[in-house]
């Protein structure tokens, strides 16, 4: 992978910390139980996508000898 993917998946994930973040400062207001479900369920999808990029960003970028098939 080129070295721009790469880069635009590490933004992409510090946007992703950034949303991540909204969620946790909005859970810290009172709430009723379906609001705080929707963040749950909000907060979980931004960490599953973080999830993703931060596998993706290691594939890219992970060293030939580090191959786990080898």
């Amino acid at each position: 992978m080129k070295t721009e993917q790469v880069l635009a998946y590490k933004a992409k994930q510090r946007f992703c910390y950034i949303e991540l973040k909204k969620w946790m400062l909005y859970l810290c207001a009172k709430r009723s139980i379906e609001e705080v479900e929707k963040a749950m369920a909000g907060a979980m999808s931004v960490m599953l996508e973080i999830k993703s990029l931060e596998e993706k960003i290691y594939q890219a970028t992970m060293p030939e000898y580090d191959d786990p098939l080898i």
